[in-house]
């Protein structure tokens, strides 16, 4: 009972910031398109927790594993549901673009095992993709049908190449999506020291 109450908080906890930051997106006017059809970008601001020890991230993480990264899309996801919902008619006002990070998975430390896994970061990626990104806006009658607008995430997020293979951090969530536990911290690469000694805890 301790564990299921304790579980229904971490994932509580996790989608916090995504709540809070949907309510605070805003536009600059350093990030305004011009009138050729350059993007706009909307930015959505979040705090997240910064974990400075292995046994941090391990402890908040539900889910610890080596994977190679096969692709990254974009879906559109009910924040409070978790559910994918695209629909041009839909009333929910907890919607978002978000980033699927699909992963092949080779080794696991903690967690459930599974062969793939998929995992969403709120907001979308400038230079990436973008007009697949504004189409999937416009489907979900999320911005205009000529509105150049992407919507991404405030700061910085770890960058991630399609074929290399990260040490995943993540935390089980509502839908068939994991969540990241910060945007930097999600995936590590496998050289890097904070990598190494969370491995290092479960040998």
């Amino acid at each position: 009972m301790k564990t299921r109450f304790f579980a229904i908080l971490l994932c509580a906890a996790m989608l916090l910031p995504c709540l809070c930051g949907c309510g605070e997106s805003s536009l600059s006017n350093d990030e305004r398109g011009n009138d050729h059809g350059e993007s706009q970008v909307s930015v959505i601001d979040a705090d997240w927790s910064y974990y400075k020890s292995a046994e941090e991230i391990i402890d908040i993480s539900t889910n610890v594993y080596t994977g190679k990264l096969t692709n990254v899309s974009f879906e559109i996801i009910d924040y409070k549901t978790g559910e994918v919902d695209r629909s041009k008619d839909s009333q929910s006002t907890d919607r978002a673009i978000y980033t699927i990070y699909t992963v092949e998975t080779t080794n696991f430390y903690k967690g459930v095992e599974s062969p793939e896994m998929k995992i969403r970061l709120i907001g979308g990626q400038k230079g990436f993709k973008e007009e697949e990104q504004r189409e999937l806006l416009r489907s979900a009658g999320m911005i205009g049908e000529n509105d150049n607008t992407i919507i991404v995430l405030g700061g910085s997020s770890a960058e991630l190449k399609i074929g290399e293979t990260y040490l995943f951090c993540t935390v089980k969530s509502l839908g068939d999506y994991e969540l990241v536990i910060n945007p930097t911290q999600f995936a590590l690469e496998m050289n890097s020291d904070m990598a190494k000694n969370i491995i290092k805890r479960f040998k």
